[in-house]
């Protein structure tokens, strides 16, 4: 194996990792999204509960009722 080919290896193993990393966060983010919409259907909990329960911010709690309504 040459210095090429170590450094081709490596370099295919970071964007494979950043690749995960990128993909975890999105589906995450997806989640949440989910169970706040959910959550919002509900209508038993304030907003500031979903966002305590979500981690959401109040601007993306705003778009998701608009989405809803």
């Amino acid at each position: 194996m040459t210095l090429t080919h170590v450094h081709e290896d490596e370099y295919r193993r970071l964007c494979r990792e950043e690749g995960l990393e990128d993909g975890l966060g999105r589906g995450l983010d997806l989640g949440r999204r989910e169970v706040a919409s959910n959550l919002l259907r509900m209508k038993v909990l304030s907003d500031q509960q979903i966002i305590e329960a979500s981690g959401l911010s109040q601007a993306i709690i705003d778009e998701l009722k608009k989405e809803i309504e």
